[in-house]
């Protein structure tokens, strides 16, 4: 693939930023999208973790304004490319349905209709652990259980199930796709960005845990494995990317004990954290100032789901990085970078 083209949406958040590193360390000709008034603050940050100085990498994007609800950029960004990789999407359980639901699905839409029209070889599609069914507790959930439309789904995952059915339908009329379901994925980043939200929370203080828990996974596993997807003879079919599965209180520890802080030290019950959720909500209404938390995060918090990655481990033959290893490297990069 070392003359191919690629294109990178999301390229400013954290996914995104990672992919373009390895990317760009395989010698690959890579474009990426940005909004108008988004920056390159984050992606150059993530390349510092990598390299001391600010990278020489940083130069060889090819960056292009572009938004993924804007359907005409799309098509444009994509001329001349041959495989897209799209990470663009927000990531949130607040109970802002509206804003998900036009950002993932209606931007998935025109991602795959510009795909279409510029006859791309392939799209690897970033989708979500949240697109799958996980409404039985204590069930291992694996690639069989692609979510179904509920009421009671969180908006996100809700979100992440209907943009994967849009490429799912696509990839029925003869789009060439491939699609990963990663965990929670950890990776440094911007202190205020996806999973970086916990350890700055942790560096702050944070004094409750939960006993809920989820699929977690490491940033640059979650990219490898994207590009292997890509670059191989991988198409019409799904992987979920979960390295361990942790409740919070032990990823909690992890990250208090790796940041030589103090654990959480509060048991955060059901009842606790409603009501806590109920106060935030109330607080963020009153002062306009964005809480840690609201009653979307809170019933994430209390969640308990596993989730099983044997696929892609018998197909790519894939090792993943233990979390341990994961975290302990985002520390080193928050202590000597921030």
């Amino acid at each position: 693939m070392s003359e191919t083209k690629i294109l990178v949406t999301g390229a400013t958040g954290m996914l995104g930023a990672h992919l373009l590193w390895q990317l760009l360390q395989k010698g690959l000709k890579v474009r990426a999208t940005k909004r108008l008034h988004s920056s390159y603050a984050q992606t150059e940050k993530i390349f510092q973790f990598y390299e001391d100085k600010l990278s020489k990498y940083a130069q060889q994007v090819e960056w292009v304004e572009g938004d993924v609800l804007d359907a005409a950029s799309m098509e444009k960004a994509m001329q001349g490319i041959d495989y897209v990789y799209h990470c663009a999407a927000m990531v949130s359980f607040a109970d802002n349905p509206d804003k998900l639901l036009e950002i993932n699905i209606k931007g998935t839409e025109n991602i795959v209709n510009a795909a279409q029209k510029n006859t791309i070889k392939k799209l690897c599609f970033v989708s979500s652990i949240g697109a799958l069914d996980s409404s039985e507790p204590q069930k291992v959930i694996d690639e069989t259980c692609f979510g179904k439309e509920k009421d009671e789904s969180s908006p996100y995952s809700q979100s992440k199930y209907l943009s994967e059915k849009v490429v799912w339908d696509a990839i029925e009329k003869g789009l060439n796709a491939v699609i990963v379901n990663p965990g929670v994925i950890l990776g440094y980043a911007n202190g205020k960005n996806g999973s970086m939200q916990i350890f700055t929370a942790i560096r702050n203080g944070l004094p409750i845990y939960t006993l809920g828990g989820s699929g977690y996974v490491c940033v640059e596993d979650v990219c490898r494995v994207m590009i292997q997807l890509t670059e191989g003879n991988y198409s019409k079919e799904h992987y979920v990317l979960v390295s361990e599965n942790l409740s919070n209180k032990e990823l909690l520890f992890m990250i208090a004990d790796a940041m030589l802080t103090r654990r959480p030290y509060i048991h955060g019950t059901k009842w606790l954290l409603m009501n806590l959720a109920s106060i935030m909500e109330f607080l963020q209404k009153l002062t306009g100032k964005k809480m840690i938390l609201d009653k979307g995060t809170a019933r994430v918090a209390l969640k308990r789901s596993y989730y099983s990655s044997e696929k892609i481990k018998t197909e790519l033959g894939f090792t993943f990085t233990p979390i341990k290893t994961c975290v302990e490297k985002i520390c080193k990069g928050i202590n000597t970078i921030d």
